[in-house]
C-alpha cells in the first residue's frame, strides 16, 4: 500500500462513504474520490497513457486535481503539477524538459498554453477542464477534448502494477541558481512527506 493510489484504495475499502473531502457546498466519500480517479485512469488509457508517461497537470486547487492526480498514478504514469502562474519560455521548458506527453489544464489558463503550443515538441493530448468562473469560456484548438469527454466511462480499466520505489511525480525547483530542474519523487516519499506533515501538527497541538 505505499502507493498513493494504494492508500486512496485503502481507504475507499474502508471507509467508503466517510467524506474525504469539503469543497465549497460539496463534499466527496472516500469511494466517490475513488471512483472519480478511476474513471480519470480509464480516460486517460483510452488515449493511449501507459506507464511512465508523463501527465501534466495545469488547475487551481479543486477536486478534479485529486481526481487525476491519483487518476495518473493508478496507471504507473508520472504526475508533472504545473504552477498555474507560468507562462512563455518557462511553461514550454517544463513540458518539455519533463517529456508531458499530455496536459489536463484549467480553462483560465488556455490563453498562457496558446502562447507556446507550437514549441511543445512531445504533447499529444490536451484536455480542458471547465472554469469555475462562468466568465471563461476559452477552448485551444480543434484536436482538444474536454474534461468531462475523458471521464465519461465506467471507470474499468486495466491496473498497472505500481511499486512503491516507482516515479510518481516530476517536481520542478524554484530555479534560483539555473533553470528549474525536475526532480523525480517516489511513490512512497509523497506518503512519507504527508505522514511528517501529520505528524508534525500532532507536535504542535
Amino acid at each position: 500500500h505505499r502507493t498513493v493510489h494504494g492508500v486512496v484504495e485503502q481507504l475507499a475499502d474502508t471507509r467508503g462513504d466517510d467524506i474525504f473531502l469539503y469543497y465549497q457546498e460539496s463534499d466527496y466519500s472516500y469511494r466517490t474520490i475513488d471512483a472519480s480517479a478511476n474513471r480519470v485512469a480509464c480516460g486517460l488509457q483510452q488515449l493511449g497513457v501507459a506507464r511512465d508517461d508523463k501527465v501534466a497537470i495545469m488547475m487551481s486547487n479543486r477536486p478534479e486535481f485529486l481526481f487525476s492526480w491519483f487518476g495518473i498514478s493508478k496507471l504507473g504514469a508520472v504526475e508533472v503539477p504545473v504552477n498555474t502562474a507560468h507562462r512563455g519560455d518557462l511553461l514550454s521548458y517544463m513540458l518539455n524538459q519533463a517529456d508531458c506527453i499530455a496536459l489536463i489544464i484549467e480553462a483560465d489558463f488556455i490563453e498562457q498554453l496558446r502562447t507556446v503550443l507550437p514549441g511543445l515538441e512531445k504533447l499529444k493530448h490536451i484536455i480542458v477542464l471547465e472554469s469555475e468562473n462562468e466568465e471563461v469560456n476559452a477552448t485551444l484548438c480543434d484536436d482538444e477534448r474536454t474534461y468531462q469527454t475523458l471521464v465519461e466511462n465506467n471507470g474499468d480499466y486495466q491496473a498497472a502494477e505500481v511499486l512503491y520505489s516507482d516515479p510518481a511525480a516530476i517536481m520542478f525547483t524554484s530555479g534560483t541558481t539555473g533553470p528549474s530542474k525536475g526532480a523525480v519523487v517516489p511513490q512512497h516519499y509523497q506518503l512519507t512527506m504527508a505522514e511528517t506533515i501529520i505528524g508534525m501538527a500532532d507536535y504542535d497541538e
